[in-house]
């Protein structure tokens, strides 16, 4: 959090599981409860359920790799920019061709005037409006956004679940002028940078000249125009058009030097020195504004979700009799994940003549459960571990049993709560006995591969040792 709100990305993110939730709901047992247990506000644990979420479906990268890609689709668009006005200034500047004064500053500040000018009118409606789109408001923006989420390689396999999340997140804040604004204003700022070394070097390299052609306007007309854009960039210090210059622009003692100068300090002036500007402004109220973000809370998504969250702190409350006996040293550590703690031994789905605990096992000093994998069965110990602190955990399972998905989620959900976990395969004395290859290959493509495996007893009563002492 920043100044009382969630940052952007997070609320992002937020928005975009709950989007893409609508198609059915995601397996989020396991985020639920480590949100539940690291975040103690309402909105911090939606957010951070989200964050664990993004995670395992590979959001959270596909965000990285947004906002890696939309600089080079920014760069590019600002080169198709440079090379659009390059082509329309090609029409009226060439080797040894005359110029025409309005054309020429027509061709290179002709399109960035009139987008200019469409994006202040829409500011006003756009920035008032919790309904506007923002298409009139930073189109250039909205343009490059689009291509870099659409593009396999640069947003990523939900590139476009992003974009349209964020589009959403953007109209709901009433910051989609400035956040578009912003990336229209950027592009422009760099396209003019690109292009007034561009224009220096024609204007070095080519012969031309001024000329006032023209069918029925005077060149007092030609004069004027000059005169009257020409005063900014003398303001700013640049070279540009006196008096004596206008009255001989006609003639042959014209000094084409100065009109050069003339055209290259409007571009300054009025193309790179507004859109610099504007960026700036717009980065300036979307840093303000974005660090203030909220979640509505009241939006059924939201509520469903508290709900949940209230539910699960309500089933943590378990009888006296079944909780476990901890001293008081262990009640007050905080749940800081680490090695120390108690150690708990699950056994799951074991048969039920195989004895509990198995023969040679140590259980002393342990909390010890045996489930036979019930939905009951699984939040209770899930509740337990999140009340023990409990430094490891030990899996007993029958090694000659094939493992499943629902063995996979209940672990991955347990050692949430756990600092290290290892899993004893038992022999329950079936002819297959202990196949220890297919739960090695098992635990890694379950991404369980952290876990330690034993076959013996006399192994996991030595690693559940070391949990009792350090």
């Amino acid at each position: 959090m920043q100044r009382g709100g969630l940052r952007f990305g997070d609320v992002l993110v937020t928005r975009t599981i709950g989007a893409l939730e609508e198609a059915g709901p995601l397996d989020d047992a396991e985020a639920l409860r480590a949100a539940a247990l690291a975040t103690p506000g309402r909105e911090g644990r939606i957010v951070e359920r989200a964050r664990l979420l993004a995670r395992r479906i590979g959001l959270d990268k596909d965000l990285a790799r947004l906002r890696q890609g939309l600089p080079l689709v920014a760069f590019a668009a600002a080169v198709v920019v440079v090379l659009l006005t390059w082509s329309l200034l090609r029409a009226v500047i060439g080797e040894g061709r005359s110029i025409n004064a309005i054309t020429a500053f027509a061709s290179v500040l002709g399109l960035h005037l009139a987008s200019l000018a469409l994006w202040l009118v829409a500011l006003p409606w756009a920035a008032a409006s919790a309904r506007s789109d923002g298409r009139l408001s930073g189109a250039l923006g909205r343009i490059a956004l689009w291509l870099t989420a659409h593009w396999p390689v640069l947003g990523g396999r939900n590139g476009p679940e992003l974009m349209k999340a964020g589009v959403e997140l953007l109209r709901r804040e009433r910051l989609l002028p400035w956040a578009f604004g912003f990336m229209s204003h950027a592009i422009w700022t760099l396209a003019f940078a690109l292009l007034l070394p561009v224009l220096f070097w024609v204007f070095a390299f080519s012969a031309y000249r001024l000329s006032w052609e023209t069918t029925i306007l005077p060149s007092e007309f030609f004069a004027s125009f000059v005169r009257l854009t020409g005063w900014l960039p003398a303001a700013l210090g640049l070279p540009t058009m006196d008096a004596q210059a206008l009255r001989a622009a006609g003639g042959p003692d014209a000094d084409h030097r100065l009109w050069a100068w003339w055209l290259m300090g409007c571009t300054f002036a009025y193309g790179l020195l507004p859109r610099l500007a504007l960026t700036l402004l717009c980065w300036a109220v979307w840093r303000l504004r974005s660090e203030a973000l909220r979640l509505d809370t009241a939006e059924p998504y939201f509520r469903k979700l508290l709900n949940r969250f209230d539910a699960l702190n309500t089933s943590r409350v378990v009888d006296a009799e079944q909780a476990p006996q901890l001293d008081e040293a262990a009640r007050r550590t905080p749940a800081t994940h680490d090695r120390a703690g108690p150690l708990v031994l699950v056994g799951f789905e074991l048969p039920a003549e195989l004895p509990w605990p198995p023969d040679g096992l140590s259980a002393q000093g342990h909390v010890s459960r045996r489930i036979s994998g019930t939905g009951d069965e699984r939040r209770a110990v899930l509740d337990l571990l999140a009340g023990a602190r409990a430094g490891k955990i030990l899996f007993v399972c029958n090694g000659a049993t094939s493992p499943d998905r629902g063995t996979a989620r209940f672990m991955r959900e347990a050692t949430v709560h756990v600092g290290a976990a290892a899993l004893l395969l038992v022999d329950a004395g079936g002819a297959r006995g202990v196949n220890l290859p297919q739960w090695t290959a098992w635990l890694k493509t379950a991404a369980l591969d952290a876990t330690e495996v034993f076959t013996k007893v006399a192994d996991a009563n030595a690693w559940g040792e070391r949990a009792i002492n350090g």
